[in-house]
């Protein structure tokens, strides 16, 4: 099975956190940022069960931590082509909740542009830290309280971190969308050898519907194609998003799953 999520999801893990080899699974601990849920985990070899349950979460308080420092659970695995739904009512009804994620891949000889690209946008890379407090203030809008903010205001200042770090490093960078001088969209985008990964494609809710998303990623994934063979994407298996990526030549590859419990209000 071909692994370009995860081991592209492995280049932010080695620049910000620890990796471990279990037997049936990898830890995944980011000491930096005890709020990032899917920075802190067990990647499982195979999808889990209700009756893997017990040891599973045993396993993670051992490995991972515990309250207060480490509230939240989060395993995640590859999902086999044709595997049928995991077993996992269980964990659903106790909380967690389970997320399909689509792994996209495109090479430059299949990138698509838009058909009516918005024209009025100023698309270019973070420059200071005025464009990170906008940055800051588009991921806080979108959540709209989905995750307690104190936790999330934390999670959100380590990932930037992280994020100009490597920028720092000369692996990649954050772009944005700016329309009268307002950001309107943001991505990041990535690399470890010959593949680029973009991160966390995010449109601000009262801009969408105007092609603003196509034209950003279009424009940043021909930049990429620059340096990298190919470019990978994650998309929510039931997101629109998934569709704006394969209207511009990005195709499903492979698949991941995760289940995640985290404390609500």
């Amino acid at each position: 099975m071909s692994r370009w999520g995860l081991d592209s999801e492995m280049l932010f893990h080695r620049a910000a956190g620890q990796i471990e080899q279990a037997s049936g699974y990898t830890v995944v601990r980011t000491p930096g940022n005890p709020d990032f849920y899917f920075g802190n985990l067990l990647v499982l070899d195979a999808a889990p069960s209700d009756a893997d349950r017990g040891r599973l979460e045993a396993d993670f308080a051992a490995r991972v931590g515990t309250p207060p420092r480490i509230q939240h659970r989060t395993f995640m695995w590859p999902v086999a082509a044709g595997a049928a739904a995991p077993a996992v009512d269980g964990f659903m009804a106790d909380g967690y909740a389970l997320q399909e994620t689509v792994v996209m891949l495109a090479e430059a000889a299949d990138l698509v542009a838009p058909p009516r690209p918005h024209t009025g946008l100023e698309i270019r890379a973070f420059r200071d830290d005025a464009d990170w407090a906008a940055w800051t203030a588009l991921n806080i809008a979108d959540d709209g309280g989905r995750y307690p903010e104190d936790s999330y205001r934390r999670h959100l200042a380590a990932k930037q971190r992280m994020y100009r770090q490597l920028s720092g490093q000369g692996r990649g960078g954050w772009h944005g969308a700016w329309l009268d001088g307002r950001l309107v969209a943001q991505l990041g985008l990535y690399f470890e050898g010959a593949t680029g990964r973009f991160q966390a494609v995010l449109t601000d809710a009262a801009y969408r519907g105007r092609g603003i998303c196509r034209t950003l990623v279009h424009r940043v994934a021909q930049q990429g194609f620059a340096r990298a063979e190919r470019l990978v994407m994650l998309a929510d298996e039931h997101e629109h998003a998934r569709r704006i990526y394969a209207s511009l030549g990005f195709a499903p590859r492979e698949r991941l799953a995760s289940l995640c419990w985290w404390p609500r209000g």
